[in-house]
């Protein structure tokens, strides 16, 4: 390992392994950033990598840096080319990647990229060399007004329902393609029970922009969802007991994810409250 090293994983539990070992056995200190990571302490962990004056030199990362943080990064390690569904990164992510070592007016001038097994470095070669294809198409959902109309003719439907068959029956212009309605469509399942909820704010509720498979977050939306429903308050106390049993001191990686429900069940909440402010 190397000053402006960083190691690229598609796994936390690999990242946390790694700090670990370099802990141990290099007396590396690391910085670490992951993409379920609280904002701020992705930026905290930024800064202390960037800072030229402090004892951390190597990074740790997911697929996260690939955009939106700026890094002191000389080398780019690729600790394995192939994902978490065993299928190989595709071209223009590895590129996307790479491309933060040896950022213009950054420290290191030039930069480098390598795979951690010596077994990846031609496929990596391989990835780096192909050629992006043009973007051709752009993702759309429905708006809400197209939505209102189905409801009109179709008065009975639930949500979930007028989804599937808008999607059935519209035609999309070849430069765009319909997408994310699967989590748009998840939430008007979990919330279709729920009465008095007219068909805007059912629609507003499903664009929550929540993480389907955290079950704690998914459970917290619903309970937002009732007591909005029944015309009642959102408070402090309501919402703190709810967040209460994620916010434990994190000594597994299970109980870490558990405080980044709690920060995202906080991040719900705001952008609800911008868009019901009388309910909170």
């Amino acid at each position: 390992m190397q000053d402006g090293d960083c190691i690229v994983c598609f796994n936390r539990r690999t990242i946390f392994s790694l700090a670990r070992q370099l802990k141990k056995q290099h007396k590396r200190e690391t910085a670490i950033i992951f993409g379920s990571l609280p904002p701020l302490t992705k930026l905290e962990q930024a800064a202390k990598f960037n800072d030229l004056d402090h004892p951390c030199k190597v990074l740790l990362a997911t697929d996260a840096i690939g955009m939106g943080i700026n890094l002191n990064i000389r080398r780019v390690i690729f600790y394995s080319v192939i994902r978490l569904n065993r299928e190989v990164i595709p071209a223009y992510h590895a590129q996307q990647i790479a491309g933060r070592a040896g950022r213009y007016r950054h420290h290191w001038e030039s930069g480098t990229v390598m795979a951690y097994k010596d077994d990846d470095n031609e496929l990596l070669a391989g990835l780096m060399a192909e050629r992006i294809p043009d973007v051709e198409q752009a993702g759309i959902n429905p708006n809400f007004e197209q939505l209102e109309t189905f409801s009109y003719h179709l008065p009975n439907a639930s949500l979930a329902q007028l989804l599937d068959i808008f999607l059935s029956i519209c035609t999309i212009h070849p430069h765009y393609f319909s997408c994310g309605m699967e989590s748009i469509r998840e939430v008007a399942s979990a919330i279709e029970h729920i009465k008095n909820l007219p068909l805007r704010d059912r629609y507003t509720f499903c664009l929550v922009p929540v993480k389907m498979e955290r079950k704690a977050l998914m459970t917290a939306l619903v309970k937002f969802v009732k007591r909005y429903a029944a015309n009642q308050l959102i408070t402090y106390d309501y919402f703190h007991q709810q967040i209460k049993p994620l916010l434990i001191p994190a000594a597994k990686i299970e109980q870490l994810m558990d405080l980044n429900d709690a920060y995202d069940a906080v991040g719900i909440y705001l952008w609800l409250s911008y868009r019901f402010p009388v309910c909170s």
